[in-house]
C-alpha cells in the first residue's frame, strides 16, 4: 500500500494517471503497428480505402481511451479510498 509507504494522496494520484497511461499507450501502439502496416498493404493492393483504415484506427482508438478512462478512474476510486485517502 503506497500510503503506508509514505505517498502522500497527491503523489499516489499522480503514480495511477502515469501508471494507466503509460499502460494503455504501450497496448494501444503494439497492435495498432500491425494493424497499419497489415491495411497499408491491403491498400497497396486495392483491397481497403484511405476511408476504411481512418475508421478502423479511430475505432481502435477510441476503444483504448474509453477503456484508458474508465480504469483510471476505477483505480484512483479504489486505491484512494482504500488506502484511506478519502480527501488526499
Amino acid at each position: 500500500n503506497l500510503y503506508k509507504v509514505g505517498f502522500t494522496g497527491i503523489q499516489i494520484k499522480r503514480i495511477i494517471k502515469i501508471e494507466v497511461i503509460l499502460y494503455y499507450i504501450t497496448i494501444f501502439i503494439l497492435p495498432m503497428v500491425f494493424i497499419i502496416i497489415s491495411l497499408f498493404q491491403a491498400l497497396y493492393y486495392f483491397a481497403v480505402t484511405i476511408d476504411l483504415i481512418i475508421a478502423i484506427v479511430s475505432f481502435q482508438a477510441i476503444m483504448i481511451i474509453i477503456a484508458c478512462l474508465i480504469t483510471y478512474y476505477t483505480y484512483k476510486k479504489e486505491v484512494v479510498l482504500k488506502g484511506g485517502l478519502i480527501n488526499g
